[in-house]
């Protein structure tokens, strides 16, 4: 029996949600800048091999020859009020593993061949309440950017990681990132590549989002579709999940406005 599986990108009301700005989850996470009128950058850094492995799953696999799921919500900078993010850029560390990702299935499970395309897409969960708001709820007042913008799928306003299609690695496509060794041989690469390419329209950069009350920049699978894995053998388990890899350093360019 083929394979005919597809993850919904992350939304507000069935997301799982993993704040990955925690010391809690995440114990090399940086502390939050604080905001000074002109420019600042916010910044944390995660080592996902210190991150356990419930908090750092794209999305599970469920059981079926058909099925779908719901992607999680990676939280990787928290925004303070009144914040522009004119970008975000992700970043290799010299002598540590390169940020990427990567399939656990059993042996006759998902396979990263079930998608025709899969990527992670960078992008804002903005409050609608200010968090000091004696009504505030984080589930009900923390709205997902889904809409797409400026040529990025729904799921990526600050950019996307293209991953392998094909195959069982779910890796970043190897032109997107490699590691700061004696290896190396393309700095620029130290970089992960995060621009989308639109067809008939050049390259597409990241969105300027304004955070007037605040939010999350967050990770999440994105751009996904189906195809059928045509091995009779496949079958999906509930253990097979997509997960990251290696160490991030991940800072947002932004402005703040006083009030």
């Amino acid at each position: 029996m083929g394979v005919n599986y597809k993850v919904t990108p992350a939304n507000s009301t069935t997301a799982t949600t993993f704040d990955l700005t925690d010391t809690d989850l995440n114990p090399s996470a940086a502390p939050t800048s604080t905001p000074r009128q002109g420019g600042f950058t916010l910044r944390n850094r995660i080592n996902f091999t210190n991150v356990s492995t419930a908090n750092k799953k794209l999305f599970n696999a469920l059981v079926g020859a058909t099925a779908a799921t719901v992607g999680n919500v990676l939280r990787v900078l928290e925004v303070p009020e009144r914040t522009l993010v004119k970008d975000v850029q992700i970043f290799a560390v010299k002598d540590e593993t390169i940020p990427g990702s990567l399939i656990v299935a059993t042996a006759s499970g998902l396979h990263a061949s079930a998608f025709t395309t899969l990527a992670i897409g960078i992008n804002a969960e903005q409050r609608s309440k200010p968090a000091s708001s004696a009504n505030y709820v984080a589930t009900t007042h923390l709205d997902l950017q889904l809409a797409a913008q400026e040529g990025m799928p729904a799921g990526g306003v600050f950019g996307e990681i293209p991953l392998l299609k094909n195959g069982s690695s779910c890796a970043f496509e190897a032109s997107k990132v490699e590691a700061i060794d004696s290896s190396m041989t393309a700095p620029e690469l130290g970089r992960v590549v995060t621009e989308k390419a639109a067809t008939g329209s050049g390259i597409k950069h990241s969105v300027p989002t304004y955070f007037p009350l605040g939010g999350y920049v967050y990770l999440g699978a994105t751009d996904v579709t189906t195809k059928s894995v045509t091995n009779s053998s496949n079958t999906l388990a509930n253990s097979d999940y997509v997960y990251l890899t290696g160490t991030w350093e991940i800072q947002a360019d932004c402005t703040y406005v006083p009030e």
